[in-house]
């Protein structure tokens, strides 16, 4: 039966490997977004150029302080040149030596300045001037295309120092799962997710895929999804409440409003007016998001993603939680055959809960939109208790995209958390 589990891992793994790693773009560098011409980038969006002598941030445009002055409190230069200096003395007048002192003739001092002894000139200028502001038109989205493509080289060379870790976690998990799989298993996984998905879960998840598939035929909410996630790719830590943190929390929860995934009273009114959470009580302490495909980039023959999760609903201190999560041999997308560019997943439990040995069935989960998602549990729940374990799904949509009926079983890894206060 090892034998069997080994075998059918390295074929599905082997198909969607080579076919991902063309898709992805695992060779050269990420490239720089394309701003549409005349706009510059600017913390990830599109603006037109500051006018001269000003410096932006976002859409908020000040002056530059001029030579001599630096940023003191906001709004302000101060002056942090030179206190004095001293002019060169001559002994006959001159247009260009208008000043005599004593029996010598000086140069005027600069302007600001003036000369209280012979020859030493005193700053006498504004110690603190005003700088003006001006708000530039709001930025509009960059093409994130090509940046989002090259997102697997990018994930490498940000989170390099964790891919022996996520290796060892992965050989670690398949070990685990190895320990017990046997022919019973198998059917009691296909089982548990054919039912899983004929109750409420597969109700819920029906009406929220069908809303992520709507969304991503929207072209600026499909590039705001690939701006997000190359974010994630290429910031090792993002800061609570940061204006990237705020970026990504206003895109993520947002779409999590039109898919009818946050849960809690009045939480998603904030955001998607009208629109009610898809998700019963039972189910409001999960996660859900978004992920890419990158193909092999930590264990070869190996299928891999990177996601970003939240939470379903605030936490008590009316934050929301959200986690960078890269999976490596199956499961949350990474049971997806070519063509994909973004998945939807959803989990249960919290966002610090995702990370660990999973296994499951790709291919099993279809919940009625012609979609064959990824079911899968964790390792401690899903060996002997698949039946009564609530699973976690993870699908995408593109041309070429598919998954074949196989056992998976991989590795989930938390990169790193951040949260925001809406």
């Amino acid at each position: 039966m090892k034998k069997l589990l080994l075998k059918t891992l390295r074929r599905f793994g082997a198909s969607a490997c080579i076919a991902m790693a063309a898709m992805a773009g695992m060779t050269g560098e990420a490239q720089a977004l394309s701003c549409p011409s005349g706009k510059v980038a600017d913390g990830g969006l599109c603006y037109s150029p500051p006018r001269a002598g000003y410096s932006c941030t976002g859409a908020a445009c000040m002056e530059d302080c001029r030579s001599g002055y630096s940023p003191s409190v906001p709004g302000f230069c101060h002056y942090r040149g030179s206190l004095t200096y001293t002019e060169k003395a001559y002994g006959k007048h001159h247009k260009s030596t208008p000043h005599k002192c004593l029996l010598l003739y000086y140069a005027n001092c600069r302007a600001d300045y003036h000369m209280d002894a012979c020859g030493i000139c005193t700053y006498k200028g504004a110690w603190d001037t005003t700088r003006h502001t001006y708000f530039r038109e709001p930025g509009i989205s960059a093409d994130f295309s090509q940046a989002f493509n090259h997102i697997g080289s990018t994930m490498q060379a940000t989170y390099g120092s964790s891919i022996g870790a996520m290796q060892s976690a992965y050989y670690a998990a398949m070990a685990e799962i190895q320990k017990g799989i046997d022919a019973l298993t198998l059917r009691l996984f296909h089982e548990a997710a054919k039912l899983a998905m004929a109750k409420d879960l597969g109700k819920s998840l029906n009406k929220t895929f069908v809303a992520f598939k709507n969304a991503k035929s929207n072209a600026d909410t499909l590039n705001d999804m690939k701006r997000v996630l190359a974010i994630v790719a290429s910031k090792k830590q993002l800061a609570d409440d940061s204006a990237e943190v705020k970026d990504i929390a206003n895109v993520m929860l947002k779409n999590a409003g039109k898919f009818g995934l946050l849960c809690g009273t009045g939480m998603y009114e904030a955001f998607s007016p009208g629109l009610t959470s898809n998700f019963p009580s039972n189910l409001q302490n999960s996660s859900s998001g978004i992920f890419a495909a990158i193909g092999s980039a930590v264990v070869a023959g190996a299928d891999e993603s990177i996601g970003l999760i939240h939470n379903c609903q605030l936490d008590s201190n009316g934050r929301m939680q959200f986690a960078v999560v890269s999976t490596v041999g199956g499961s949350l997308g990474a049971a997806l055959i070519a063509g994909g560019d973004i998945g939807f997943m959803w989990n249960p439990g919290a966002v610090g809960k995702q990370g660990g040995a999973y296994v499951g069935m790709a291919g099993a989960g279809d919940i009625g939109v012609g979609v064959a998602g990824t079911v899968s549990w964790s390792v401690a729940k899903g060996m002997r208790g698949a039946q009564n374990a609530i699973p976690g799904f993870s699908a995408a949509t593109g041309v070429g995209v598919g998954a074949q009926l196989s056992l998976i079983g991989g590795n989930a890894t938390i990169l790193q958390t951040f949260s925001y206060k809406p």
